[in-house]
């Protein structure tokens, strides 16, 4: 899905919004409104949970990004 940039644009034009992004583990990926918690909250969110909750070889990446839904962009925060 971190590939498929169509289902970032549909979310961010729904909710009028930049998102942050997180891959939650090889099988999930979390999407929600850039506003509110700042990435290095959200930062700190994922490594806990990569910590406690995700088997170590299900982990995909402990960075948060932002899709820019002026520019379709998907940046590592």
């Amino acid at each position: 899905v971190m590939l498929y940039g169509e289902y970032f644009e549909e979310a961010a034009r729904r909710l009028k919004s930049d998102l942050y992004v997180f891959p939650a583990s090889i099988h999930e990926v979390i999407a929600m409104p850039a506003n509110g918690m700042g990435p290095d909250i959200l930062r700190k969110m994922v490594a806990e949970v990569n910590a406690d909750e995700v088997a170590g070889e299900e982990v995909l990446s402990g960075n948060v990004y932002r899709y820019r839904l002026g520019t379709g962009r998907l940046e590592m925060m």
